[in-house]
């Protein structure tokens, strides 16, 4: 694929749109999440805007071009992309898509910048590098963004309008063109892992989350003793690392619930609890509902 220039992208979505929510306003920030057959789109979302993408379930192939770069490969679920505002980019999809947008006006940004950090709002900017890239906090930010605005709409515009400031804040202090001067007006006061070493860790929990994972093992694979690791865990993601872990297995476990026709028991071992007590129990208090009752309530859709 050759870079394509811009008024020549498809602005129509030719992938057919099987079910939209309809697109939420909170302030700044609007919300759109898809379920899409396959096609492809360009600058589909307008370039004037930010936009963040979260991939909600697992897609076998995509290809995505942009600032001159084309990505050919699997999608996973949970994984971002973000598309800089006013930048040509080119997307074609190969199986079923379900996401979530997230759209920013690029003032918003710069007053925020400006606001937090004084720094100078005309040199705020996204960076076009970050693409298929997991970040747990992040997710966790969002999956409570789409819970309220889409599923429960219980905490009102007040708990949207803060969660979108941390949205944005995470967004800037690490996904930016001033992450790394944000990052050195913090380091004395905030300590946290950094962005390598957080993937690092959360790329193994994920591969080895049915096995059994202690803060030793955790600690090793950044290089760092276990109090240390706890702490700047904790700070960089928001929560320990043993709740974590449960988020990411009751993740895991609703997927599985949904897109598999695997028995409680039987996903209880496939996500690393003990047994379906157990998964029954965490689930409920996470979730609040049973596994079996999410599975019929949630099978998968559409």
């Amino acid at each position: 694929m050759t870079n394509i220039r811009d008024d020549r992208l498809p602005l129509p979505l030719s992938g057919r749109v099987m079910t939209s929510r309809e697109l939420a306003h909170w302030g700044p920030l609007a919300l759109d999440e898809q379920y899409q057959a396959p096609g492809e789109c360009g600058s589909a979302h307008g370039q004037a805007e930010h936009v963040v993408i979260v991939q909600l379930q697992d897609m076998p192939r995509c290809q995505q071009q942009w600032a001159g770069r084309l990505q050919d490969h699997a999608q996973l679920h949970g994984t971002f992309s973000i598309i800089p505002a006013y930048m040509t980019h080119h997307w074609r999809w190969f199986g079923n898509a379900h996401d979530l947008h997230l759209s920013f006006a690029p003032s918003f940004f710069a007053e925020l910048a400006q606001r937090t950090w004084t720094f100078d709002a005309a040199r705020v900017e996204l960076r076009d590098d970050c693409y298929d890239f997991r970040d747990p906090f992040l997710w966790r930010l969002v999956s409570a963004l789409r819970m309220e605005v889409f599923l429960t709409n219980i905490h009102g515009s007040l708990y949207v309008s803060e969660l979108s400031d941390h949205v944005a804040t995470h967004l800037l202090r690490y996904h930016s063109t001033l992450a790394e001067q944000v990052k050195r007006r913090l380091s004395p006061h905030v300590g946290q892992l950094s962005f390598a070493q957080l993937r690092t860790v959360v790329e193994y929990i994920e591969t080895h989350l049915t096995e059994s994972l202690s803060l030793d093992t955790l600690a090793a694979t950044v290089g760092v003793d276990r109090y240390w690791f706890s702490k700047q865990f904790h700070r960089s993601t928001g929560m320990p690392p043993y709740q974590y872990v449960i988020f990411q297995r009751i993740e895991r476990a609703k997927r599985l619930l949904m897109h598999s026709t695997h028995t409680p028991a039987e996903v209880a071992q496939l996500v690393g609890f003990a047994d379906q007590a157990h998964l029954t129990r965490l689930f409920r208090r996470y979730v609040g509902i049973t596994p079996g009752a999410f599975t019929k309530s949630h099978r998968y859709f559409p």
